[in-house]
């Protein structure tokens, strides 16, 4: 059987550090963030065509953007939620970047991640949480301005760690992943919006890495000493991988209506679009 293939199909270059990008749901659009060399945010908007991406926005705003979703937004609106290296949260209007339609001032260091729900992503109120390097978590509803509706934040005197992802599940409780001071981590994971059993991990070494999970034959025994019942993981099997830049690979992207189309962006300031075939045949 014919294994899937991870092939590069655009290559763009940009003047600043990209740290994410995201895919305008429902368009052949898609959102860069990052940061200019001068610390100021760079947010631009591309279309693709003929094999290639063609600017058709560009904003500088005061503080770099590390992270963004739409998770939070109806497919209507496609309003842009981002976390800054301020500590930042703001909501825009794609069409109309010069004010935000909502700032918080979320954190008190850099927002290192951000999910959304209740839009595009989920069901109920819209929500969007933020992880940051103040070691804090805070989930946000757009409908109440400054304040967030769940703070989890260290204690006083507690050390603080900075919290490296956070995702919303597809009814709301959120999960987080925080790193210990003395660890180092990098990367990036995404999960298909087609098959929730194959999804990409990104690594430093500029490689992007298709997986596919297999659950286990059981999903729980019993513990021969204490009888009580545990829970058995799967295993994952690496379908096939491409390096793709000499720079880590700091986000990653899936379409949502056109299977196997991706978005990533890396350390070297190149935005790809990836084309991942016979991801039926998985």
């Amino acid at each position: 059987m014919e294994k899937p293939n991870i092939i590069e199909h655009i290559h763009h270059g940009v003047n600043y550090t990209l740290f994410d990008g995201k895919w305008v749901p429902s368009s052949a659009r898609c959102v860069l963030l990052g940061q200019h060399a001068r610390g100021t945010g760079a947010l631009e908007v591309l279309h693709m065509s003929k094999g290639k991406l063609t600017s058709v926005t560009s904003v500088s705003k005061p503080s770099g953007f590390k992270c963004g979703t739409f998770g939070a937004s109806p497919l209507e609106e496609r309003s842009l939620a981002t976390g800054c290296f301020d500590g930042s949260l703001f909501i825009w209007d794609l069409e109309r970047l010069e004010v935000p339609l909502y700032h918080a001032k979320g954190h008190t260091e850099i927002v290192n991640c951000i999910d959304g729900c209740g839009g595009l992503k989920g069901s109920g109120a819209p929500e969007i949480v933020t992880g940051s390097r103040d070691g804090s978590v805070k989930v946000w509803d757009p409908r109440q301005p400054d304040e967030p509706v769940v703070d989890i934040s260290p204690e006083e005197g507690q050390p603080k760690r900075d919290c490296w992802a956070v995702a919303f599940g597809n009814t709301a409780p959120f999960r987080t992943c925080h790193k210990r001071p003395e660890s180092r981590g990098g990367g990036e994971e995404s999960e298909s919006v087609f098959d929730r059993d194959v999804f990409v991990t990104c690594g430093g070494n500029g490689s992007v890495n298709l997986w596919k999970y297999h659950y286990p034959k059981a999903r729980q025994v019993k513990d021969e000493e204490t009888g009580e019942m545990l829970g058995v993981a799967g295993t994952m099997r690496l379908i096939n991988n491409s390096v793709i830049s000499t720079q880590p690979i700091n986000s990653f992207d899936w379409h949502t209506d056109m299977r196997g189309l991706s978005l990533t962006t890396s350390f070297d300031q190149t935005a790809r679009v990836c084309l991942i075939t016979n991801l039926n045949l998985v």
